[in-house]
């Protein structure tokens, strides 16, 4: 019960948007290295807010996640704070049975820090992403956590 609270909580301070501000540029591609590896890609618009999508290779499976994000600068300086929450759907290994896969989908909430490098045209990042997952059951995975490097252009 505590863990669904958490990701509730999660979720309300995800949605919330204040003081929300627009990147310095429009589009990114990334690598995710964590407790997930893979690539992203982040769309961002003119009120602050951005559409992340994620290719990640975690447990035997492979998950594509999109989110809504709400970004915001902090202070003065090139560093970031987003939030966000979305779904993902793909598959995964099963527990005890090796080469036999399970359909996996859920709901994700994502809160991280981003620093971006406006001349060198990337930025570096991390975050913490609990997800809800339904494969079987409902399963709360609150270990969650990646850092990614993003190359972008305006």
């Amino acid at each position: 019960m505590k863990h669904i609270r958490t990701g509730v909580l999660l979720l309300v301070l995800a949605g919330t948007g204040i003081g929300v501000q627009g990147q310095p540029y429009w589009r990114s591609l990334g690598v995710r290295i964590g407790s997930a590896q893979g690539i992203s890609w982040r769309q961002t618009a003119r009120h602050g807010g951005a559409i992340e999508g994620l290719l990640t290779y975690q447990r035997g499976g492979l998950r594509v996640t999109g989110m809504g994000l709400a970004l915001s600068q902090i202070g003065r300086t090139d560093t970031w704070w987003y939030a966000g929450a979305g779904g993902h759907a793909g598959f995964t290994e099963a527990p005890l049975e090796a080469r036999t896969y399970l359909p996996a989908y859920g709901l994700d909430v994502l809160l991280g820090i981003e620093n971006v490098f406006p001349r060198q045209g990337i930025s570096l990042s991390f975050d913490v992403k609990p997800m809800l997952e339904f494969r079987g059951g409902a399963h709360l995975s609150m270990n969650q956590a990646g850092a990614t490097v993003r190359w972008f252009w305006r």
